[in-house]
């Protein structure tokens, strides 16, 4: 198995980190049950982390099919590694820029994890 298809587990498992920091307890426990309104109630960077997971699972889809498609269409394995393994970095950056609350870094990391999905389509061509 190729490292972009390994690279998939690893982004779909970065978000469960991410939904646990934002729901770091004060002096209680969250409610399991209901965990929604609390993180709907988070602030600051608790918040830009619970964030952060939400876009993490929206992205994760079209990730993992540049992956698959490109790997399928015939792509040279090791481009698709080394983009798929800039895309995880550029996400745990992202991630870090989010949390930390900034916001223009944050949107241009954004957009250049998103170009390097769209480079894995285009290796598909």
């Amino acid at each position: 198995m190729t490292i972009a298809y390994w690279s998939v587990l690893a982004f779909a498992l970065m978000a469960f980190p991410l939904a646990l920091l934002g729901q770091i307890p004060g002096i209680t426990l969250p409610d399991f049950r209901e965990p929604r309104p609390r993180a709907e109630k988070l602030a600051g960077w608790k918040a830009r982390s619970n964030w952060a997971h939400m876009n993490t699972l929206e992205t994760f889809p079209f990730f993992a099919a540049g992956v698959i498609i490109s790997l399928s269409a015939g792509a040279a394995p090791e481009t698709i590694d080394t983009l798929a393994l800039a895309f995880i970095a550029s996400r745990v950056l992202y991630s870090i820029l989010y949390i930390a609350g900034f916001g223009i870094l944050r949107s241009l990391v954004w957009a250049a994890g998103i170009g390097l999905i769209i480079a894995m389509f285009v290796q598909a061509a």
